[in-house]
């Protein structure tokens, strides 16, 4: 990050601080009971559940890395915003077509996660954090009601860094835009989202020498790459508009001379139309052939640029029914008819496809002690190119005052992802005829509940018929054997005074070898946690530490956008510890920490991918401030 993109942020983060007088003397949201700020989401909106409030408190905002944020273990490429895969297996899901594997998608926006907020006064969250290696993350969301009614706002991310190593720059911009909108006599209501994903990384292809770079001490690491002159594109694109029309009984309201009526919700139809166009391209101006293509035994150089990209064209009609409101529990009947057309293209090659399937829900979702919630699904595909695709699904769930206990089983036949059975590209060509994938999932979990801090155990089994993968030569492949896969999740705190210790840990196994997993692994996070001067000042002083167990990981191949199977070189059992500091005051936090701080401990092993090293010891900063009152 040069200084005049530096400067640019921080002048604009000022500008919107100044501008916005209601920054001054601010506490907790939920405090202030006339100014209280809501947010909702369409999964909640579905479900008839009320808005919650924003949380305003301190919440690991070191931790600014996406995949850090939602995955215990994961593969990347040493770099923010690199490609990257979850270590933790969990196949689960939704209905409809599937282009790609999406190496960036923990980074995307996408409608699904979008918040509409209610606030009497305009919303804001500022996040930006700065480093070593010309580092740069910043991030706003912002929303303002223009009406009681009437909701707009937006959410925008930018990423770029330098790297640690040769040719491995990132930069990122991901983008939305949404308004929702519900009319006087709540008859009426309209959720609208356009989202914008993009971003350009360097490909290096990893070291060609893990013994030499090993050998090097300090944070001035440099070796030889493969790729001196790859680079990966992609492009996302959203667009959607859903309406509600809500059923229920109409009263009358009286204000002064004026009379309107209003409506006791108890249901709504809905139409959602959903576009969207994902796009992937590579180029290889420059580098070695025979790392990308190891099954053609090239070792010369060669030029060729490649592009795959999708659209799909959703409409969807539901209609849902909720039980009549009371204080035990709310429930939710609902029955969904969906229509694809999707539009494929890679180089040469292009395809029209639709699909048609239906789904129906049942849930009933306990507020009380002592009560049994529920949550089944059946899905099915009829028509297109995911015909006979099946999905059946069931949750229990029972809580009591000191524990929740939950029990599911999944049984899904899908049929593969389409560039695992199509792909046409300067590099990678194959058409496979695959059965469909069978996942059986069965889980269960264990919560501790009234306590100050409360435990979490959750287990799952899948068994796999028919899985596809990558193999060594970077070609699918689908298997004829029984695929098993255990994994075990626990989690708790303990806290002594100001002192507190976090745990997040797993536990996982598989019985075939094309399946790569770290078999033990997790997060830990040691701290102390001072609230100072009537909680005005909160400290967190600590470290955290992630780890897990030597295994043979996937090698990445940028070429066919794939993680694949790979027997030279085994990675993990090396703790990454990173040192921080963290400071609210007010609404406003301040997080200073160091990145890898054991790097020359023991200066073998430290990789999440194979020839691609994590980052080299770091140093950042940075704040998030929250404008809610």
């Amino acid at each position: 990050m040069n200084i005049k993109s530096s400067t640019f942020y921080l002048l604009f983060t000022a500008l919107i601080l100044l501008l916005t007088k209601s920054s001054q003397a601010q506490i907790d949201s939920s405090a202030l009971e006339k100014y209280i700020t809501f947010y909702t989401s369409d999964y909640n909106l579905i479900r008839n559940i009320p808005y919650k409030l924003v949380d305003t408190t301190i919440n690991k905002d070191d931790i600014y890395h996406p995949l850090y944020k939602q995955h215990i273990v994961f593969q990347d490429l040493g770099n923010i915003g690199t490609a990257s895969r979850n270590a933790f297996f969990n196949w689960d899901r939704g209905m409809g077509f599937n282009f790609t594997f999406n190496p960036y998608e923990t980074y995307f926006k996408k409608p699904s996660n979008t918040q509409y907020f209610l606030a009497k006064k305009p919303y804001a969250d500022i996040i930006y954090t700065q480093g070593q290696r010309e580092f740069l993350q910043f991030g706003i969301k912002a929303a303002l009601n223009l009406s009681p009614r009437l909701n707009i706002g937006g959410h925008y991310d930018r990423i770029t860094s330098e790297g640690f190593y040769v040719n491995q720059k990132t930069s990122a911009y991901n983008t939305s835009l949404f308004a929702s909108y519900f009319s006087k006599n709540q008859r009426y209501g309209l959720l609208t989202n356009f989202i914008r994903n993009r971003g350009i990384n360097n490909e290096n292809g990893g070291l060609r020498s893990d013994s030499l770079f090993e050998t090097l001490v300090g944070t001035d690491k440099s070796s030889d790459v493969r790729l001196i002159g790859a680079q990966s594109r992609y492009k996302s694109t959203y667009l959607q508009v859903k309406q509600h029309y809500y059923l229920g009984k109409k009263y009358w309201t009286h204000q002064d001379e004026d009379s309107s009526f209003s409506i006791t919700r108890s249901g709504f139809l809905s139409h959602t139309f959903n576009f969207h166009r994902e796009a992937y391209f590579f180029d290889n101006l420059a580098g070695d052939t025979s790392f990308l293509f190891p099954s053609a035994g090239l070792d010369s150089s060669g030029i060729f640029y490649d592009s795959i990209s999708a659209k799909t064209y959703t409409n969807s009609l539901a209609y849902n029914l909720w039980s009549r409101s009371n204080d035990k529990h709310l429930s939710l009947l609902s029955f969904s008819a969906h229509h694809q057309f999707i539009q494929t293209q890679m180089q040469g090659f292009g395809e029209n496809l639709q699909n048609v399937w239906g789904e129906f829900r049942l849930e009933r979702i306990p507020k009380t002690d002592n009560n049994i919630g529920i949550a089944l699904l059946a899905a099915y595909n009829p028509i297109g190119y995911n015909q006979n695709d099946l999905k059946l699904s069931g949750d229990v769930l029972f809580r009591s005052k000191k524990f929740s206990l939950t029990a599911g089983l999944t049984n899904q036949l899908r049929a593969v992802d389409y560039t695992l059975a199509n792909f046409n590209s300067s590099s990678f060509n194959w058409t496979n005829n695959y059965s469909k994938i069978t996942v059986l999932n069965w889980r269960a979990g264990l919560s501790t509940r009234g306590f100050r801090n409360n435990f979490h155990l959750r287990f799952n089994q899948y068994i796999v018929a028919n899985w596809v993968y990558f193999d060594n030569n970077v070609k699918p492949i689908q298997s004829s054997d029984i695929l098993l896969v255990n994994n075990l999740e626990a989690s708790k705190t303990f806290q002594m005074g100001i002192l507190r210790l976090e745990h997040n840990l797993f536990l996982q196994n598989t019985n075939r070898e094309y399946v790569r997993l770290p078999e033990f692994g997790g997060n830990i996070r040691y701290y102390i946690h001072a609230e100072l001067f009537k909680k005005a000042l909160n400290v967190e002083l600590g470290t955290n530490i992630n780890y897990n167990s030597s295994w043979e990981a996937y090698a990445w191949n940028p070429a066919a956008r794939a993680f694949y199977l790979q027997n030279q070189y085994r990675v993990g059992n090396y703790p990454l510890v990173d040192a921080f500091v963290n400071v609210k005051v007010l609404t406003m936090v301040f997080f200073f920490k160091m990145e890898h701080l054991n790097m020359d401990w023991n200066n073998k092993g430290f990789y999440l991918t194979p020839n691609h090293p994590l980052p080299i010891r770091a140093f950042r900063f940075g704040f998030r401030v929250r404008i809610y009152n």
